[in-house]
């Protein structure tokens, strides 16, 4: 007799940590949305293949000094660089891993 297919979906999640309930309320805020469209408007395009003489629209804005080392530079605009969705998933992981 065949199986049931298993159930997925919201049910089945863990719970947000308080970490990750501070991060979504950071990054819904207005103050981050303007702040992010105002930065992809002036700088729109991937600074990493810009080193690479390529140019592609930077599709995330990023955080150089990431939120969790120091929050009070994470709204100053000298601390975010426009990336490609590709470089910020690279940067991303690469953080997750311990790379620099």
């Amino acid at each position: 007799m065949p199986q049931a297919a298993p159930i997925h979906g919201r049910n089945r999640q863990r719970p947000p940590t308080e970490t990750e309930k501070e991060a979504h309320a950071f990054y819904t805020s207005a103050r981050w949305r303007k702040l992010r469209a105002a930065h992809l408007q002036a700088k729109p395009l991937c600074v990493e293949c810009l080193r690479d003489s390529r140019y592609t629209p930077a599709t995330q804005v990023d955080h150089r000094i990431p939120r969790a080392v120091d929050r009070s530079k994470q709204l100053d605009p000298a601390n975010l660089d426009s990336l490609c969705a590709s470089h910020h998933s690279r940067k991303t992981r690469r953080a997750q891993l311990g790379i620099s």
